[in-house]
């Protein structure tokens, strides 16, 4: 993961050059907006490995694991959902 970001972050700044590129370009509102609909997807799957996860783990019983059980399972919709979003996103 790291990585990844670390090449992204390298790859925008000599695809965009400059910050008021950023929201001067095309290329720079896309990447803007790839960005932070990435940052929706991580603070979903952290919800995801944070909280539902040892929520459903725990001893908590039948009804309320249920309940998480079904959160998660939405959640990782949303996660996938949020992701073909960024990769179908380009410049026309």
């Amino acid at each position: 993961m790291g990585a990844l970001v670390a090449s992204g972050a390298i790859n925008g700044w000599i695809l965009v050059g400059t910050p008021t590129a950023l929201v001067s370009s095309s290329y720079g509102r896309l990447l803007l907006a790839k960005v932070g609909i990435f940052l929706v997807m991580l603070s979903v799957a952290a919800v995801n490995r944070l909280i539902l996860t040892p929520g459903i783990l725990s001893p908590s019983g039948p009804p309320q694991q249920s309940t998480l059980l079904g959160r998660l399972k939405r959640n990782a919709l949303i996660e996938a959902a949020l992701g073909t979003i960024i990769s179908s996103l380009s410049v026309f």
